[in-house]
């Protein structure tokens, strides 16, 4: 015990320790007992320490990274019993990878993903401890090409499920035909983001315990191999970022059926999509976006369950692959999270923490054709759908406003025509919307969430209008021929009104006197009916007054 403790002593010497992160380690008489120091765990059965665990969690709402800084010191080797070892996401200064760290017998986890480390991997780097259950080197400077690991890093007959992550540094080479022969128990392989070339070997083949494979963006070439559909319980498959070719595999979704994450973005794949990938009952990322693939977009879309449902029931993608060993610890990693590059609102990043609560399809540039297909409106769980730039016709959808859940919709870049659907409108979480360059006509449907979304999400599109857009010019010349007609109603009505009375005035009149001047007989009738007129009202009003008269007296 005091060997261990003073090993661990000389290694917080060696490291700056500006936030007093190992504080609890020290020579001090109250700090003797270093199976208590801070990320330091102990075998139950013997006391020697197997377990230093000092990794750091970036805080994102902290300005500066509270990491360990400074060197990694040798006297860590005298921990021979140590399984587990972490030191990720500390900065230790571009240092070079320690070579003692090859000399441990019985390391299991090794976890040095982005702490700073920059070197060609030595030779010792790939013939560490067959019990290695977890390698993770992701995230640094490291350079240099991978060897045939069929006689590399062999796994032994005991170990389950180990885990291989290298991605992101600068890793070279092509991938010898034998290299994952004897690799029968990986479950993950990361070799993203390095400069790795050729042809995927299909010695792919013999990965029968696969779960996340990550070969995205490095320069490999040929098609996907067919002994890929071995891997039958392959749940990320992402290739996206090279210059595969072909067409997409009809065994994806036949023989493959239970990824959740589907990439093969960026590539040259070519031909119709596959309607097979409508089996894929579990997938919540389907991106096969940049390819040159045509024919019409699958009309069995729907039956694609996971899409189906609006919930989620975790935030993250978690590989389940540890148990729990006599020494009180893991002894290899219980949980593994997988990771994918998704273009998200606009944006690309990589995610890992919220990848489970994405439920994304994403098609754009490509060379489909026809028309979207209706059977797309099921979707309620969808949050992403990106269609851009192909050669879709026809119109928008009707029942896109069946899609409660959708936060991004782009169908920019096409040839749809006609009307915007006024559903669109009932999208209250839709958050980035493009509509832009295509043939849409009439005015944008009235709503608050459509109006709010700025005038490129519709530009291109010559005969669209309404805001945000300009006013619409069809509507404001029917207002004016509407205003036009009704003035001109009310000076006929005022000038049909004003002859009439004239007219009517000019015949009554004049027709009364040319008849008496010229009708002799009508004018002594006239006359007569005059006379007899006059005398009964003056006869009627005498006898009035004299009853009048009489009454008053």
């Amino acid at each position: 015990m005091k060997i261990n403790r003073q090993a661990l002593v000389q290694f917080k010497q060696g490291v700056i320790d500006e936030y007093d992160i190992l504080s609890s380690w020290g020579r001090e008489e109250e700090k003797q007992e270093c199976c208590r120091w801070k990320g330091v765990k102990c075998s139950n059965k013997t006391g020697h320490v197997v377990m230093v665990d000092i990794h750091y969690i970036p805080q994102p709402y902290l300005d500066v990274d509270q990491h360990l800084k400074g060197n990694i010191t040798p006297s860590l080797l005298e921990l021979q019993h140590l399984k587990y070892l972490d030191l990720s996401n500390n900065d230790f200064g571009t240092s070079r990878i320690p070579d003692f760290i090859g000399s441990f017998p019985r390391l299991e986890y090794l976890n040095l993903q982005g702490a700073n480390l920059s070197d060609i991997a030595p030779n010792w780097f790939w013939d560490l401890s067959p019990e290695m259950m977890y390698f993770n080197i992701s995230n640094n400077k490291i350079s240099g090409e991978i060897p045939d690991l069929s006689s590399k890093f062999l796994p032994s007959k005991e170990t389950d499920y180990p885990i291989m992550d290298f991605s992101s540094n600068s890793l070279s080479g092509e991938l010898t035909t034998n290299c994952f022969m004897k690799f029968e128990e990986l479950a993950v392989l990361n070799l993203a983001n390095n400069k790795l070339y050729g042809k995927i070997p299909n010695s792919i083949g013999y990965l029968m315990d696969i779960q996340s494979l990550q070969l995205r963006n490095n320069n490999f070439t040929g098609h996907l191999p067919t002994s890929l559909n071995n891997c039958a319980i392959l749940e990320i498959l992402d290739v996206g970022g090279n210059n595969l070719i072909g067409e997409i595999p009809s065994w994806i979704g036949s023989d493959l059926t239970f990824f959740i994450v589907l990439s093969l973005r960026a590539n040259k794949f070519d031909g119709n999509i596959p309607s097979n990938l409508c089996h894929l009952n579990k997938i919540r990322i389907l991106d096969l976006s940049h390819n040159i693939l045509s024919g019409e977009i699958p009309h069995c879309l729907n039956k694609i369950t996971s899409l189906l449902q609006s919930n989620s029931s975790t935030s993250n993608i978690l590989f389940d692959l540890g148990e729990q060993n006599g020494d009180g610890f893991y002894s290899f990693v219980e949980e593994y999270m997988g990771d994918a590059l998704v273009q998200w609102k606009n944006s690309e990043f990589v995610y890992n923490k919220t990848l489970g609560l994405l439920k994304i399809i994403d098609f754009s540039s490509n060379k489909l054709v026809g028309r979207v297909p209706d059977e797309i409106t099921q979707l309620d769980g969808l949050l992403s759908l990106n269609l851009s730039r192909n050669n879709l016709t026809g119109h928008i959808i009707q029942g896109i406003g069946m899609m409660e859940m959708l936060e991004s919709l782009d169908l920019s870049r096409n040839q749809l025509t006609g009307r915007i659907p006024t559903s669109l409108a009932r999208l209250n979480f839709l958050s980035v919307l493009d509509l832009s360059s295509n043939n849409l006509s009439g005015e944008i449907p009235s709503s608050t969430q459509l109006q709010s979304f700025n005038p490129s999400s519709y530009a291109g599109n010559n005969e669209l209008c309404g805001p945000p857009l300009e006013k619409c010019p069809v509507h404001d010349d029917h207002t004016n021929r509407t205003n036009n007609v009704d003035e001109d109603d009310d000076m006929l009505l005022s000038f049909g009104f004003y002859v009439s009375v004239c007219s009517g005035f000019i015949v009554g009149f004049w027709g009364v006197i040319f008849t008496l001047v010229f009708n002799k007989s009508c004018r002594d009738a006239y006359f007569h009916l005059f006379i007899n007129v006059a005398n009964w009202i003056f006869v009627t009003t005498i006898m009035c007054l004299r009853r009048l008269k009489m009454l008053w007296s």
